[in-house]
């Protein structure tokens, strides 16, 4: 999944304060054979202690990236350069590091230098580099991923701090008459700075840019002589072309200002000639597109963007963790991609950070848990938003009366993950009607519901439910069941299906090799832990008895999901125990490597509601899966082409020790549940019908190079 992104970006994170003198790697050294991904160009005039102190601290960084290569280029310097020769030279004596000096007699500008640099280069991606910048560990790692998640990217660019970590640049936005300014400048680095975003342009003191697309725009204009505005040039010129230019605060540099062209009356004449120039190249894009200085900078942004969204939710999602978080991970996703503008806000400060990051990493800007009072004081009554979405019922409960009050007027969108009223309706019939749980259906559950006494908690969860969809413009449900039940007592309710969403890990599973038996799924939930008693005490000694002997020494039930085991299944009878291996909570990775190992998933529920996320995760990678008729409900399954069904001990442990001991069945139903999770829970069905439903709601994504009045 896309999430696993954050391990590949984080992992250099903690490497800031390790030792510096680990052997070279990747960048750091000649990679004879492999393409060169990122051509590093350090632009040099005077300064030159400076500049070798930058030098040395961007060849430290340079191992984040598989292949690279370095060009320092001395633009006519009349300070002794022999320090920075000498560097030069030893890195590549010690360490063979790719580095190539070019010194011009003459100075050319900063146009002129890096051009110098940029025709020699075969990177797939170019970096321009001052020496006047400072990168920080895992800066480079930070944008090669920004270029990877984001395919219209040309140009990224990060976060420049200076003194007491203040913001000096944050991306720029350019004016209707061709004045630029930053974002953020001055400013403390909080949420509002943290989060990725597109942007006029950003300072080329540190940029990296994708090579095609600085050839395709002929890259920097020599027009600009000395300096200021080939940064704002280039990125009008890539904009034009169609590309994106993109702030990354995540990658993080400091900027010590005014070193390489200096301050004062000089450096003010260069930008006043300049910005004639560009004003000269650009009016006619200036004058469409771009806003006048009377207009707050934070307006002029917006008009760049698509509706502006608040996602409030329980917790920061944690998608290798929880089911409902990988769906709203991939929906938040979703709303970027269509140019929505995303908020986040947790009703409480749970998880990592690194899921934080994560959301910061793709542009979702992530606000502290929920305050009602900071949230009364931050609007004083005025709506921020254009669209309001709420995710759980909890979280409805907690915020919807602050949240109507400022925002009554915009739409607002209900995701309740879970109808819990559907499981407590099971969960009644089954206690007081004596009904099994995996035979009742929706039209079964309506009709049995009104014939039984009044069960308060069920009356009034369901109340609350059902009036939390009225309030909203439109409801979003995991399945077909949940949203037929809301038909049923809602009929005019606007209800869509957003399922949770699976792509395919396994290309080409084998049924050979396997043993084992998985079951996952978090035993603080009562159906979680009744499904396992049910597989331990009534399924397993079944399972024993049918399966051939020669299979059984090695045959193990393994159970994956946080929280212990219930104290009736410490010691199980018969010697039923060494059958079973509990894991408890397990990383993606480790979790991956078990999917490959076992044989079948068990999915032996007896009551739910919604997709079952553990069904559809184990036909993602490739292994079939035996279920009860409760556990595969909404999911559109079908049995002995899909997945095996059994209700009861004795079906369920027949039909598992066929699967188990059945390559040619187990091979069937590998290849149609795949087909059938394409079908209903692909990325790509979720986002239509997630658009769908905004566009019903009256939130319109932004058209492509499209933007509103300032």
């Amino acid at each position: 999944m896309s999430y696993d992104l954050g391990e590949e970006v984080f992992k250099h994170m903690p490497a800031a304060t390790s030792s510096r003198c680990r052997p070279p790697s990747g960048g750091q050294t000649r990679q004879p054979g492999i393409p060169i991904t990122v051509s590093f160009i350090l632009s040099i005039h005077n300064h030159i202690t400076l500049a070798t102190q930058c030098l040395l601290e961007l060849y430290r960084t340079a191992s984040e990236t598989k292949s690279a290569e370095f060009f320092v280029v001395d633009d006519g310097s009349t300070e002794d350069t022999s320090v920075l020769i000498d560097t030069v030279k030893r890195l590549i004596v010690l360490f063979d590091a790719p580095i190539k000096l070019i010194r011009h007699t003459t100075p050319r500008g900063f146009g002129g230098t890096n051009m110098a640099g940029a025709r020699l280069a075969k990177g797939q991606y170019i970096a321009l580099i001052n020496s006047d910048m400072f990168v920080s560990q895992g800066w480079l790692a930070v944008m090669l991923a920004t270029f990877r998640q984001q395919p219209k990217a040309g140009l990224v660019g990060p976060l420049f701090v200076g003194k007491g970590m203040r913001v000096t640049e944050g991306g720029g936005i350019v004016w209707a008459d061709a004045t630029p300014a930053n974002y953020f400048r001055g400013q403390p680095v909080l949420h509002n700075v943290s989060f990725m975003r597109p942007v006029d342009y950003v300072s080329a003191a540190l940029v990296l840019i994708k090579r095609e697309a600085f050839l395709t725009v002929g890259g920097l204009d020599a027009r600009y002589g000395r300096g200021y505005y080939e940064d704002t040039d280039l990125a009008m010129a890539l904009h034009k072309h169609g590309y994106e230019v993109l702030f990354q605060p995540l990658a993080v540099a400091y900027h010590q200002e005014g070193t390489t062209l200096g301050v004062g009356p000089e450096k003010q004449a260069l930008m006043d000639n300049n910005r004639v120039l560009f004003h000269r190249k650009w009016q006619s894009d200036l004058e469409r597109k771009h806003c006048h200085r009377e207009v707050p900078a934070g307006a002029a942004y917006r008009a760049t963007r698509g509706p502006r969204i608040l996602w409030l939710g329980g917790q920061v999602p944690v998608p290798d963790q929880d089911p409902a978080s990988a769906r709203t991970f991939e929906m938040l996703r979703i709303l970027l991609v269509a140019e929505y503008d995303v908020t986040f806000q947790p009703l409480e400060a749970k998880g990592a950070s690194s899921y934080k990051l994560q959301l910061q990493l793709y542009g979702v800007d992530v606000l502290p848990a929920w305050d009602a009072g900071v949230w009364r004081q931050s609007t004083q009554g005025r709506c921020q938003y254009d669209g309001i979405i709420i995710s759980h019922s909890n979280t409805f409960q907690a915020v919807v009366q602050q949240v109507l009050g400022a925002c009554s007027l915009v739409p607002f969108v209900y995701d309740p993950v879970q109808l819990h009223f559907l499981r407590e309706a099971r969960l009644t019939l089954s206690q007081v009607a004596g009904f099994t749980p995996a035979s009742l259906r929706i039209p079964q559950i309506i009709q049995h519901l009104t014939s039984l006494p009044t069960n308060h908690q069920l009356h009034v969860q369901r109340q609350f439910e059902l009036g939390a969809i009225q309030r909203s413009k439109v409801t979003l449900v995991v399945s077909g069941e949940d949203a037929e039940l809301v038909a049923h007592y809602l009929p005019m309710a606007k209800v869509m299906v957003v399922s949770d969403m699976y792509e395919r890990i396994h290309a080409t599973p084998l049924c050979v090799g396997r043993s084992g038996v998985l079951f996952i799924g978090n035993l603080a939930s009562l159906a979680n832990r009744q499904a396992v008693q049910f597989l331990l005490l009534d399924v397993l000694p079944e399972i024993l008895r049918l399966l051939p002997a020669e299979l059984q020494p090695a045959f193990r039930v393994h159970l994956v999901g946080a929280s212990a085991l219930p104290a009736d299944l410490d010691t199980l009878p018969n010697g039923l125990s060494k059958h079973v291996v509990h894991h408890g909570w397990m990383s993606s990775p480790r979790l991956k490597q078990l999917y490959s190992q076992v044989k079948l998933s068990a999915a032996p529920l007896l009551s739910g509601s919604g997709v079952k996320a553990k069904i559809a995760e184990a036909i993602k990678y490739g292994v079939p899966v035996v279920a009860t008729s409760v556990a595969i409900e909404s999911m559109h399954l079908r049995h002995g082409t899909d997945v095996l069904i059994g209700d009861t001990p004795v079906v369920f442990a027949v039909e598992l020790v066929q699967l188990y001991t059945d390559c040619e069945l187990w091979n069937h139903l590998t290849v149609e549940g795949y087909r059938n999770i394409q079908n209903h829970y692909s990325p790509q069905v979720a986002k239509l019908q997630l658009l769908r439903a905004l566009l019903d709601a009256g939130l319109t994504p932004r058209k492509a190079n499209a933007r509103h009045h300032c």
